[in-house]
């Protein structure tokens, strides 16, 4: 069986970049290290493996400070062509932006794989560079389908709240990105949240992580028409590693408890949130939040 994962381990980043420079540099005698950039620690890598480990495909995503989706280093192994890896692993990425808020994805192909994105949805924009003076590539564009009306709605409202009531929200570029339901995610400019080391400070990080966390508690009431304030009862974090760029919030269902309309003594309803502040795919920092709801009469 073949699925896609991110890579985590030494190991599998070292099988990671190894197909990428079979693929993409090898042929044209680069070295190795040729096939990576100074984006690596900031993107988001996937990969299709088997139940041995074995790479099928790979790709990255990154995300720009225009909300911008690019997708690079996508390569497929040269014995595995025409089996739908390449396919797969572009509608893994493309379904990794859309639920970090990307409504564009750009991506520069070489002159022999226009065909294979034209056939997912991409469409020509203009002649980009040429490699190594020898492979001519072009610059695609797709748009991805937006998030329903009614959620997108919600996330609007949240973001209008924060800034209209919490200042510092908006001091932050702290932003409402995306919402299905399921998984919330946001997001916070770090280019005026930067220590003197030039990561992110560890209270930019405690506030992007509570302001999440209280995002989520305020799309789980007002989808009920329930009104009421919230408020952080107590809360600790974990930090892990630095954040050097591109800080997101995290939260998904399964990592929170409580119920909106579960009414408590007092009027009162209590969150359990679990926030993981992500830099790229590596966790950055672990929040959990108490929140109490007290309900408006």
């Amino acid at each position: 069986m073949i699925s896609c994962i991110a890579p985590q381990t030494q190991e599998q980043f070292k099988q990671y970049y190894s197909l990428r420079w079979q693929e993409l540099r090898s042929p044209w005698r680069q070295p190795k290290g040729s096939e990576q950039d100074e984006l690596e620690a900031i993107a988001f890598h996937r990969m299709l493996v088997d139940e041995q480990g074995k790479v099928y495909a790979v790709g990255r995503l990154h995300i720009d400070n225009e909300w911008l989706g690019h997708i690079r280093y996508v390569a497929t192994d040269n014995n595995q062509q025409g089996k739908g890896f390449g396919k797969t692993i572009m509608l893994a990425l493309e379904q990794l932006a859309k639920t970090h808020g990307v409504h564009t994805i750009c991506l520069n192909a070489r002159e022999n794989a226009l065909m294979f994105y034209q056939n997912i949805g991409y469409t020509t924009k203009s002649i980009a560079h040429k490699l190594y003076d020898d492979i001519q590539h072009f610059s695609m564009e797709k748009k991805l389908a937006e998030i329903p009306e009614n959620q997108c709605s919600l996330i609007k409202s949240l973001q209008q709240k924060w800034h209209n009531t919490i200042p510092l929200s908006k001091v932050m570029g702290i932003t409402a990105d995306f919402y299905d339901g399921n998984t919330f995610l946001t997001h916070c400019d770090i280019a005026i949240n930067k220590n003197i080391h030039q990561t992110m400070f560890a209270g930019s990080i405690y506030t992007l992580a509570t302001l999440t966390g209280w995002g989520w508690v305020y799309l789980q009431i007002n989808a009920q028409n329930i009104q009421g304030d919230i408020v952080l009862a107590d809360g600790k974090i974990k930090y892990y590693k630095p954040i050097p760029d591109g800080a997101n919030g995290v939260i998904k269902r399964e990592n929170t408890s409580g119920d909106a309309l579960q009414k408590e003594q007092k009027g009162k309803t209590s969150f359990i949130v679990e926030v993981g502040i992500y830099t790229g795919d590596s966790l950055a920092a672990q929040f959990t939040g108490k929140y109490v709801v007290v309900k408006k009469q």
